[in-house]
C-alpha cells in the first residue's frame, strides 16, 4: 500500500544541508535568469537508492544546458520509501514545499502533478504502455468475432508499479467478448510466472452488424410482412436481447415498437393459425356419433390449443381443440 510523506523527511545533518546549498548556488542563479526551461515532475517514479534524486522524479523541458541539468538531476532530496516495492505518495502542496528546501529558487520553475507516487526498486509502467498492451491483446481476442469490431473508452490506472524489475505485466484472456462494457484484468507475474497481484480496468467493445428493424411503426398483434421489415446497421453494444434472425414465422408483434427499432425475438410470437372471431367448423366425435356445427372462435389458437368456441345457432360456449385453420374438434 502507498503511504504519505510525513515527518520522515528530514536532513541527515546540518553539514549535508550546507553542502547542498553551496553546490547548488550557481544553478539556482541560472534558474532565476533562464526562464526558457521548466522542471517537469512526474506523477510516478522509481528510485534506486536510499535518497531520492531530482533526476529520478523529474525531466527537463526547454532550453536548459546539459551541465545545469546534470547538477540538478544529481541533487539528493528526501529519504526514499523505507520498504522496496511499497510506494509512497506526496501531495502537490507538500512536494512544492519539500522541493524548495533542496533546490531553492529552481523549485519555482517546476511543473507539479496533483501528486507523485515514488517506489524504491521495481519499475513503473505508464498509461500509454498499458494501453498498448491492452489493445494488442484485445486485437487477438476480437479477431474471431464476426462483423466490424473496435475497442474504446479504455479505463486503466495512470500508472502501475511492478514490485521487481524482473516482473512483467500481462493481460488475462477475457471471460467473454460480448459487445458492450467488459472488464480488463491485468496481472503482475514474476520471471517464473508466479502471480504477484491483479489490476482491473474496463473498456467498451463495439460490434457493428446489419439486423432486422421495423420499417414502419408496428403495433401489438400486427403481422410481420416483408414490407414491415428493413435491415439496418446497428452497434450491438447498445442492443439488449436476442435479435430476431429474420427467419421463420409467420410472426406477429407481441408489443408495439417504433420505426427503426431493432426487432427482438422476444417481440414476436407465432401468428396463431386460428384467430379470434374466425368462423370454423366444430366436429364432435363420440364413440358412435359424429356431429358438425358452425362455431366462432372466442380466442386465438394454434394446433393443439384448447380454446372456447361459441355455437352460432344456440350461442352456447364450449371448449374445443384446434386442428387447423378451419376446424376445431371435441372428442369423447
Amino acid at each position: 500500500m502507498m503511504r504519505t510523506l510525513g515527518h520522515t523527511i528530514h536532513l541527515t545533518a546540518l553539514t549535508a544541508l550546507m553542502a547542498v546549498v553551496l553546490a547548488f548556488a550557481a544553478t539556482a542563479v541560472h534558474a532565476q535568469v533562464d526562464a526558457d526551461w521548466r522542471i517537469h515532475i512526474r506523477d510516478a517514479a522509481v528510485v534506486a537508492g536510499d535518497r531520492v534524486k531530482l533526476g529520478e522524479i523529474a525531466d527537463p523541458v526547454g532550453k536548459i544546458s546539459p551541465r545545469n541539468w546534470d547538477k540538478l538531476a544529481s541533487m539528493q532530496l528526501w529519504s526514499s520509501p523505507p520498504k522496496p516495492g511499497q510506494p509512497m505518495t506526496i501531495s502537490r502542496h507538500r512536494l512544492r514545499k519539500e522541493l524548495s528546501k533542496y533546490i531553492g529558487a529552481a523549485a519555482d520553475l517546476a511543473v507539479y502533478p496533483s501528486s507523485i507516487a515514488i517506489q524504491q526498486g521495481g519499475s513503473v509502467i505508464r498509461q500509454d504502455e498499458l494501453n498498448t498492451l491492452v489493445v494488442s491483446s484485445l486485437t487477438r481476442y476480437t479477431a474471431t468475432i464476426s462483423g466490424e469490431t473496435s475497442v474504446r473508452d479504455i479505463q486503466l490506472p495512470a500508472f502501475v508499479f511492478l514490485r521487481d524489475r524482473m516482473n512483467r505485466l500481462e493481460m488475462e484472456p477475457p471471460t467473454s467478448m460480448e459487445p458492450g462494457q467488459f472488464t480488463i484484468r491485468l496481472r503482475e507475474v514474476t520471471a517464473t510466472g508466479d502471480l504477484v497481484r491483479r489490476i482491473t480496468g474496463g473498456a467498451m467493445l463495439d460490434q457493428w452488424a446489419t439486423v432486422p428493424c421495423a420499417a414502419i411503426p408496428l403495433n401489438r398483434f400486427d403481422n410481420i410482412t416483408p414490407e414491415s421489415v428493413t435491415f439496418v446497421r446497428k452497434n450491438l453494444a447498445y442492443v439488449n436481447g436476442d435479435i430476431w434472425n429474420g427467419k421463420g414465422g409467420p410472426w406477429r408483434m407481441l408489443r408495439s415498437i417504433g420505426a427503426g427499432s431493432v426487432i427482438y425475438q422476444s417481440d414476436l410470437e407465432m401468428t396463431p393459425m386460428l384467430l379470434k372471431g374466425s368462423r370454423v367448423e366444430l366436429i364432435y366425435m363420440g364413440k358412435t356419433l359424429r356431429l358438425s356445427v358452425p362455431v366462432e372462435a372466442m380466442t386465438d389458437g394454434k394446433p393443439g390449443d384448447l380454446i372456447p368456441v361459441r355455437n352460432l345457432q344456440s350461442k352456447k360456449e364450449v371448449y374445443a381443440t384446434v386442428r387447423d385453420a378451419n376446424t376445431v374438434i371435441i372428442q369423447r
